[in-house]
């Protein structure tokens, strides 16, 4: 059996896949679940329910936008600002954008900000969530989405990770690397496992405290993980 405690890259997309296909789990319903519950950690370590959500154009996006939704139905106050051209979404990111422009939850368009007023959109926030990129970027960042992340990390507020903090290499074991502009979160809540740069002094640096939050498949899907060979 694989190593349920630690995920490459390869092998998240790997889980993902038999989740969806041999399991016959729905991927909208794992995402649906990750969201949740990354909004249960968030509201079990706050009193302050105010939160910016930074969402990038794929799935760790979609992931941030249905915490908006979950963090709305919980009555806090939060907003989104997407950092990417709305016409690239596709998929359950998609969905999940299409749900929440029908909600009250203000959607903003980053890529249209000037530095000066996306700084604006932080201030006076208590959380800054990053769902730009996940564990399928590799750094190093790139304008403008390594400006974004330099604004947020300057920021008062406190910053969660969904998944793995922006910049990090989900792969990088040791710290020879060099990976330009990270996020630094102060709690970051990961699907799964955690993954190898967790245990490297970049990633524990820029990770903060980690959360483990499964996303609804069963153990089983381990079984097959560690059996099937990559089917890309």
């Amino acid at each position: 059996m694989t190593n349920p405690h630690i995920l490459s890259r390869d092998q998240v997309r790997e889980f993902d896949r038999i989740s969806v296909r041999r399991i016959g789990i729905p991927s909208i319903i794992l995402m649906e679940n990750a969201a949740r519950a990354a909004a249960d950690v968030l509201c079990q370590c706050s009193t302050n329910p105010n939160a910016v959500i930074l969402c990038g154009p794929g799935n760790n996006g979609g992931d941030g936008l249905a915490i908006a939704r979950h963090l709305h139905l919980r009555k806090w106050h939060c907003s989104v600002v997407l950092l990417f051209e709305t016409e690239k979404l596709k998929g359950d990111a998609k969905v999940n954008y299409q749900i929440l422009q029908k909600t009250k939850v203000p959607i903003s368009d980053g890529l249209r900000l000037s530095p000066e007023e996306f700084e604006q959109k932080l201030n006076g926030t208590d959380w800054i969530i990053d769902a730009i990129l996940g564990t399928g970027a590799k750094p190093p960042l790139r304008s403008p989405m390594a400006e974004f992340v330099q604004i947020a990390n300057r920021q008062t507020a406190r910053r969660m990770a969904i998944d793995i903090s922006t910049g990090l290499d989900c792969d990088q074991q040791n710290d020879g690397q060099e990976n330009g502009v990270i996020f630094k979160a102060d709690l970051t809540v990961t699907f799964v496992a955690q993954k190898p740069v967790m245990a490297t002094a970049t990633g524990i640096a820029h990770s903060g405290a980690i959360k483990v939050v499964d996303i609804g498949a069963p153990p089983e899907v381990y079984d097959y993980l560690a059996i099937e060979p990559s089917t890309r």
